[in-house]
């Protein structure tokens, strides 16, 4: 067995990884942190994480999301985050989760945006559950700094066709609020 692999994975059933084929090839597979090291194509000699892509995208991008949203349904795609081959959807959403829920406590900007882009893609994972996924991010400097971002990597509830839900929230925890002024 690799190294990698920790017995909870171990134990974990094998899975069927749906590929959907788009007009330039071959989509990514949204993960359900179900699969094995053997599923992903892993030998457990590539490292975890490649770093993180430089971020390319122009500042538009954050009218472009608040244009993608206007007038959509909640489960309507506004961007796509990426940890390995794998994705994170932050759904248009409403008052409770995804985008608008982001906009409606003043939290979007494009600093927040490379926040949730870096958790996602090089953050731990803190929980996974059913129908909760936590990464975190936390950087041991001082002050010391922490970002969560909360996931639904299933359906959502209310409607099992926004499968998966996608991103629900995401913030600086209050609790690291604290240590920053010890330092």
């Amino acid at each position: 067995m690799s190294a990698l692999v920790s017995p909870a994975v171990a134990q974990t059933p094998a899975v069927e990884i749906a590929v959907s084929a788009d007009d330039e090839g071959t989509d990514p597979p949204v993960l359900s942190g179900d699969e094995t090291p053997e599923e992903l194509g892993l030998t457990g000699e590539e490292p975890l994480l490649p770093p993180a892509p430089a971020d390319t995208e122009p500042s538009e991008t954050l009218a472009a999301l608040a244009v993608n949203c206007k007038d959509k349904s909640q489960a309507t795609i506004a961007k796509t985050y990426y940890r390995g081959p794998g994705k994170v959807y932050l759904r248009c959403g409403n008052k409770d989760w995804g985008y608008r829920h982001l906009v409606a406590r003043g939290r979007w900007s494009a600093t927040f945006d490379k926040k949730i882009s870096r958790t996602i893609w090089s953050g731990i994972i803190t929980r996974d559950m059913p129908g909760e996924r936590i990464y975190e991010d936390v950087r041991i400097q001082c002050p010391p700094t922490a970002f969560k971002v909360v996931t639904n990597p299933r359906y959502y509830g209310k409607n099992p066709k926004i499968d998966p839900q996608g991103i629900i929230t995401a913030y600086k925890p209050n609790k690291l609020a604290e240590e920053e002024t010890l330092c």
